[in-house]
């Protein structure tokens, strides 16, 4: 079963560096990624079968924290 890694800040310089590679990896097989973002995110780049969820911390509840992070191993 392949690790499942959360991944903050997909459009940054280094998210954006990392998201390449988590899709490498997951079309490997290796890793399950999860791109974590805010509701008002672009996400349009992200190719499908990459599950996306919304993780908005200025404003959500912890309960909606802890359920945008539910099965995530490692989150970067």
């Amino acid at each position: 079963m392949p690790i499942t890694v959360g991944l903050l800040g997909h459009t940054g310089r280094v998210g954006s560096e990392i998201l390449k590679n988590l899709i490498k990896y997951n079309q490997a097989g290796l890793i399950k990624p999860i791109v974590l973002h805010r509701p008002s995110s672009d996400i349009s780049k992200i190719p499908s079968g990459i599950e996306t969820r919304v993780l908005d911390l200025a404003n959500d509840e912890p309960a909606q924290h802890l359920a945008a992070v539910e099965g995530i191993n490692v989150v970067m």
